[in-house]
């Protein structure tokens, strides 16, 4: 049961959020200069969204966050379930603000047998992964990049320059409404930790995708 939850929470690469408890000092947490309150949480629930978590509750200083995992077989008239919640909670401290996480997994969700596991420990490591992804994310607001004036090596007729995170900001156009053209995602540009790419559409249309560490936003 727990490996899929360990894939699920390193694929979700966000913030979770742990029950409505006052955060420990040991709990998973991060710092996003120069932020305020409803910068931070804007940003965790953008970031919350594009990797497939629901927001349950908003409240100023605390977020909560589920997915549901898939359980085993369904018994009687009610199929199995398995959610995974995660509570961000958001404390200012002087010109920036702490985010900090929890997490726990429920299995059998309102029913009698209803158990809940706290899970901020033991993914501790996958829950600062999703943090630190949040905390680039928030880096890289203001940075835009341009396709630049330099010559790039030349690719094969019909094929376009590819980049590590081609298939992030693909999938990044289609759900802006994109239908993918057959060419793919082309690399424009590119340093140590972004990519800028051009992203084709059947309608003749193009969209301009910049990754900073798999996180993919309109480059403006």
């Amino acid at each position: 049961m727990l490996r899929p939850l360990a894939a699920l929470l390193l694929a979700a690469g966000v913030l979770l959020a742990a029950p409505a408890v006052a955060a420990q000092e040991a709990d998973p947490a991060v710092r996003l200069d120069g932020a305020s309150l409803d910068e931070a949480r804007q940003v965790a629930l953008d970031a919350a969204a594009r990797r497939g978590w629901s927001a349950i509750a908003v409240e100023p200083r605390r977020i909560t966050l589920e997915q549901t995992l898939p359980g085993p077989a369904p018994r009687l008239e009610r199929p199995a379930e398995t959610l995974v919640r995660v509570y961000a909670t958001f404390l200012p401290d002087g010109d920036d603000v702490l985010v900090q996480v929890q997490a726990i997994r429920i299995d059998a969700p309102e029913t009698p047998t209803e158990r809940r596991t706290d899970l901020t420990g033991p993914y501790r490591d996958n829950l600062m992964n999703a943090l630190r992804a949040l905390q680039g994310h928030w880096a890289s607001r203001f940075t835009v990049l341009d396709p630049p004036p330099r010559a790039r090596p030349a690719a094969r007729p019909g094929q376009a320059h590819l980049g590590t995170w081609a298939y992030y900001a693909e999938r990044y156009a289609e759900a802006r409404g994109c239908r993918l053209a057959d060419a793919g995602a082309e690399l424009l540009d590119a340093d140590s930790d972004a990519e800028l790419h051009r992203v084709p559409c059947r309608d003749g249309t193009a969209i301009l995708v910049r990754c900073h560490l798999g996180e993919c936003g309109a480059a403006r």
